[in-house]
């Protein structure tokens, strides 16, 4: 079963064109989750004209991204694959045909493509085919994550997850600090878990660029990003506990999780090879200490 999660605040303006890039899909999914978290505009009327078998949508109390996620957990069966969409984003038409061509499997665990931005008056992708590259397995970065902080992955609407991954991390109880942003407990916690990523460099989708992105770049205060350390901390050490290892693994292990990467996936992940890489080991262990 491939389902389209979307979630939803206040951009009614761009939901049904959302929606309908999603229900006109070449392969079509097999069920719409449309989480609309307490939208004082126009949102709840568009949703009120798409009532369709494979849409379900849920109405709560405004509570933030991570809270829209917590909320879809119930209607996630395990064999599902999960696929994330923020309202103000597009599919092109043959997003999910060609991400089934190109994995070539029914579950991935964790899948990420290219987010393309687009405004007002940009072109927007027809199709998902942006280059005709293969498919890169990147493995598992567990130690890489937690010792080197590594963000393995891309923005949530070019995020698919496994519906068992999606039940190992979600619900995750911290909402207040993950309003937004909240693709990072998804990419941070799959990495911790041990779980393979996988990246699609050949797709892309549409990423819209406007005046109400909550975090498209947003220039945060000291107070802002001193909050913001402290949440991925906790974050961190939750998953790590989960996963039954220590918050800070060992350099020697780090480097053994790097060295273990094909060519393709350290340079896709971007860590520094030969002194750079014993360098950054060091300074890391120094500040963990």
């Amino acid at each position: 079963m491939n389902i389209c999660l979307i979630n939803n605040f206040n951009y009614g303006g761009y939901l049904g064109e959302c929606l309908d890039s999603v229900l006109q899909q070449s392969k079509p999914f097999d069920l719409i989750i449309v989480v609309d978290d307490g939208s004082t505009d126009n949102s709840r009327h568009v949703l009120a004209g798409y009532k369709k078998e494979n849409v379900i949508t849920i109405e709560k109390e405004n509570g933030g991204q991570l809270s829209a996620f917590n909320c879809a957990a119930k209607h996630i069966p395990f064999d599902a694959q999960v696929f994330f969409l923020d309202s103000d984003d597009i599919y092109p038409q043959d997003y999910l045909e060609l991400w089934c061509s190109f994995t070539k499997k029914d579950n991935r665990d964790f899948t990420y493509c290219k987010s393309i931005r687009f405004g007002v008056d940009d072109t927007r992708l027809t199709s998902s085919l942006i280059e005709n590259v293969s498919t890169i397995e990147i493995g598992t970065t567990s130690s890489i994550t937690l010792f080197l902080n590594y963000w393995i992955g891309a923005p949530t609407s070019c995020v698919s997850i496994s519906g068992g991954l999606f039940h190992k991390l979600l619900p995750y109880g911290d909402e207040r600090n993950w309003k937004v942003r909240a693709d990072d407990v998804i990419v941070f916690g799959t990495s911790i878990l041990g779980e393979n990523k996988t990246y699609v460099p050949a797709l892309g989708i549409n990423y819209r660029v406007h005046s109400k992105n909550n975090t498209f770049e947003e220039k945060r205060s000291k107070d802002k990003k001193k909050a913001y350390r402290a949440a991925l901390e906790t974050l961190m050490a939750s998953y790590a506990e989960k996963a039954g290892i220590k918050r800070y693994p060992s350099p020697i292990a780090t480097y053994r999780e790097i060295k273990g990467l094909s060519a393709e996936a350290g340079r896709t992940v971007n860590v520094p090879s030969g002194v750079r890489l014993l360098r950054k080991l060091c300074v890391a262990f120094i500040r963990h200490r």
